[in-house]
């Protein structure tokens, strides 16, 4: 009203009225007669002074995203942002005293904090808790609309085998690609739904021995089995909105297999490696499989912008083998990878 010569409204920037309203209890409060005081609390109480002037320059406020639809005070919001009196306490004291207040009075009036703790810094720093009530600003109630969906890159390395029944005796994992797009639905503030449009290079090996005439070992090599997929996967996940949070998510994979190939060593009768030719084995393999997938990793926000790193197993549901040739044979893709994303707010 002094500044302006009318009262805020619903209208009124959030932002300008709260900068206001701390500048105006500054100007107030440095002004007031406190030769009461020792000149040790007089010094402290400047001190603080000097800090809220700071603080209000700075412009950066919290959020109250209370659920009672009213201005009240945010003591520190969900984001990190603290308030001019946890401000003032953060600096004096430690941010640790301001973090403990707030998990018990986040949206409180400061004569509502019934805390000794409170009482003692206020009486140790030259104030009164009604001069500290003054300086309390109160925050609008505003829930911006979230930007609900974000798209992004991924990329990993994918170490990945077979879970094998009655199909070789001896099975190797081996490394392969996994790339490409995602595209994430928030459907609260910290749970999501995702799909994926991925490529994948999967596959296994499995050593051979080779015998001479006399049936002893002469040499050895490896059979290797690789799988190209196209995949789409579904999840739901879980991640939370602070700047380093970590994120889990389960789904469901369907995959449709491009390109399978097989790597077999052509031998002499000596058990010489004459050749190493590889084979499509793109008929001999089902096309289509089902995987099971999880993901465990950490997300780091920044404003509109998502880094991830996170690994992800994945278990194949579908049998693999061709059952005209591998009547009792059984195998399952399965593998681990450690994937990178980014992902951008739309």
């Amino acid at each position: 009203m002094e500044t302006y010569g009318k009262l805020p409204n619903d209208k009124t920037d959030n932002k300008l009225r709260v900068k206001t309203h701390l500048k105006y209890v500054e100007e107030m409060l440095r002004y007031k007669d406190i030769s009461h005081l020792s000149l040790e609390l007089q010094a402290k109480r400047m001190q603080l002074l000097d800090l809220l002037h700071e603080y209000h320059q700075r412009g950066k406020f919290p959020e109250n995203r209370s659920t009672t639809g009213i201005r009240k005070p945010c003591f520190i919001d969900d984001s990190g942002t603290i308030c001019a009196i946890g401000y003032l306490i953060e600096q004096s004291a430690d941010r640790d005293m301001a973090e403990a207040l707030n998990s018990e009075f986040q949206y409180e009036e400061i004569f509502n904090m019934n805390s000794p703790i409170l009482e003692k810094w206020i009486v140790e720093n030259g104030f009164s808790k009604e001069e500290i009530a003054i300086i309390q600003p109160t925050y609008e109630n505003w829930f911006p609309q979230p930007s609900r969906n974000s798209i992004g890159l991924r990329s990993g390395l994918m170490y990945s085998s077979i879970s094998n029944k009655n199909f070789l005796d001896d099975v190797e994992p081996v490394f392969g690609f996994v790339g490409g797009f995602s595209l994430d639905h928030s459907t609260g503030r910290r749970s999501y739904f995702s799909i994926d449009f991925l490529y994948s290079n999967i596959g296994f090996s499995s050593p051979i021995i080779f015998t001479d005439e006399l049936g002893l070992p002469s040499g050895g090599a490896e059979l290797n089995y690789r799988y190209q997929y196209v995949s789409m996967p579904i999840r739901y996940g879980i991640c939370g909105s602070n700047r380093l949070s970590p994120l889990t998510s389960i789904g469901i994979s369907p995959s449709f297999l491009v390109k399978a190939t097989n790597t077999y060593p052509a031998i002499d009768g000596p058990g010489n490696i004459l050749d190493e030719p590889t084979t499509s084995e793109l008929k001999n393999v089902p096309t289509f499989d089902l995987s099971l997938t999880v993901q465990v990793g950490v997300s780091c926000n920044l404003g509109k912008y998502k880094f991830q790193s996170y690994l992800e197993l994945q278990q194949g549901l579908i049998n693999q083998t061709d059952t005209d040739f591998f009547e009792n044979s059984q195998i399952h893709h399965q593998g681990i990878s450690l994937n990178f994303a980014i992902k951008h707010t739309i």
